[in-house]
This record gives C-alpha cells, structure tokens and sequence, in this order.
C-alpha cells in the first residue's frame, strides 16, 4: 500500500513538470508570410479593365484598423500584373494607376481611401471573346517570383428574362423583386448585379426643363440558377425583398417641392472594382 502512494506522488510530480514546462502563451500574430489578395472583374461591356492587388497584413503590436489606414500595409510597391490568354499563352501587362483619378474611388470602410491604387488595360488592347479562359498573374519584379495565379472564363453576352419592364414595372411592397440573367455559357457565373433605375425629372414651371436621371442600386450578390434549359442557356435569378427597393429609392431620390418624376426604365448592369 505504501508502495502504491509512492508511485501516485511520483505520478502527480511528473504531471506537475509537464504543466510547468507548458508554454501557455497565446499567440495570436505568427511570423510574416505574404499573401496577396486579388479582385478584378473581366467583361467585354467596360472600356477598361481593372484588377486589384492588395496584401494580407497583420500587426502585433496595433489593432487592424488601425493598419488598415496605412497604404503601406495594403498594397505591394514592387508586383508586376499581367492577364494571359490561355489559348495562346499570350500575355498582357497592366499599368499601375490611382483609382481615385480614373474616376473609381474606393467605397467606404476601414481601408485607407488614398491612393486607391488598381492595375489597368484598355480592353480593347486584350480583345477578349466570349468563354474564352484568361489568367491573372502576380509576380514580384525583382525576381519575376509568382506569388499568385488564377483562371476564370470570360462571360459573353447576357439577357434578362424577368422582370419585364414593358409596357411597365410592376411591384408591391410586400412580394419579392426577382432578377433573371440568362447566359449562353453554362460553366460561368455572374456574381453580382447593380440595378440602374432611370428617371425623367421635370420642372413644371419651367419650359423644356425634363432633365433624364439615374440612380444605381446595389442588388445583390448571391443567386440561384436553374442550370442549362432548352435552348442551351444557364439562368440565374437573383432576390430581393421588395420593400428594400423602395426604401432604397426614398434615399436615393429625395423629395423636392415643385418637381415631378417619371419612371423610364430599368437596367441591370454588372459591377465594378472600387
């Protein structure tokens, strides 16, 4: 018996030593590895094409918007872009640009607005095709290093079949606002859609004061598809409740004494990198 209480005080001292010896430290930030992040969208519809580069970053030390707001943490200084036609292996280089100056600056958030650097090519320059693989290289320029790559098909061109728009848009606050996107090619996917509701605005008291207006609402980005129907064309519907499309147009369209709007119609458009 004695013996026994032996062995159990040697087996709880040797327990002891293993949880002393732990290093129970959380780390939360492990050592540096370069992960970039890319976004781009490639669409024969834009006159340019943009793609986006940015890197992963974590600090030790400060909160990650706080990071967030430093360029330097969010963009390499050194990676050269380029989009290869794989049919060919013909390559194309992108130029580095500042989006705010293109016109496209970024969006709110954490992320530091200024620079809003992109990399760019004329689309005209890439002469794309409809389903035609394409892929987006980043290598680093001082030892051409390939730190990422992808490949995506371009989507040709696209319909919508729902909702019908002529002679008029009809929609209730209480149902759903469903979009439908046909695409010839089934093996593709859109995404993302904008809707752009047009409008004609009048100054009554004024003569030939009918100015045409704009505003572009944010859809959605998630789908289901119906896969490929007779025909040999893929679908894909997109949904909204309504209600948040007229709530949307109350903020978007303010109420101004003494002008009136008409509806004209109602465009679906893809969206862009900002």
């Amino acid at each position: 018996m004695k013996k026994a209480l032996q062995l159990s005080k040697l087996a709880l001292l040797a327990s002891l030593f293993c949880l002393n010896a732990c290093n129970n430290d959380l780390v939360l930030v492990e050592g540096y590895k370069e992960i970039p992040i890319v976004y781009g969208f490639l669409t024969l519809a834009d006159t340019a094409t943009y793609i986006r580069v940015e890197k992963a970053y974590a600090d030790p030390k400060r909160s990650a918007t706080e990071v967030a707001q430093i360029p330097d943490s969010l963009y390499y200084a050194d990676v050269m872009v380029t989009l290869v036609r794989v049919r060919n292996n013909e390559r194309f280089a992108l130029k580095k640009v500042d989006g705010n100056t293109e016109g496209y600056p970024r969006n709110g958030g954490t992320f530091a607005k200024s620079p809003n650097y992109l990399y760019k090519i004329k689309t005209s320059t890439l002469a794309m095709k409809a389903d035609e693989d394409w892929r987006v290289e980043i290598a680093r320029v001082a030892d051409s290093k390939i730190l990422a790559k992808a490949t995506t098909r371009v989507i040709g061109d696209y319909s919508v079949f729902t909702p019908s728009v002529t002679p008029a848009l009809f929609l209730t606050y209480d149902n759903t606002f469903t979009v439908g996107v046909e695409t010839a090619e089934a093996s593709a996917k859109i995404y993302a859609i904008n809707i752009v509701f047009n409008y004609d605005e009048t100054d009554p008291t004024k003569p030939n004061s009918t100015v045409s207006k704009s505003v572009k609402w944010q859809f959605s980005s998630s789908s289901s598809r119906t896969g490929s129907p007779a025909g040999g064309f893929d679908q894909q519907y997109f949904r909204r409740a309504s209600k948040d499309f007229f709530e949307f147009l109350g903020t978007a369209i303010l109420e101004t004494a003494g002008l009136t709007r008409k509806f004209t119609s109602l465009d679906v458009a893809m969206p862009t990198v900002t």
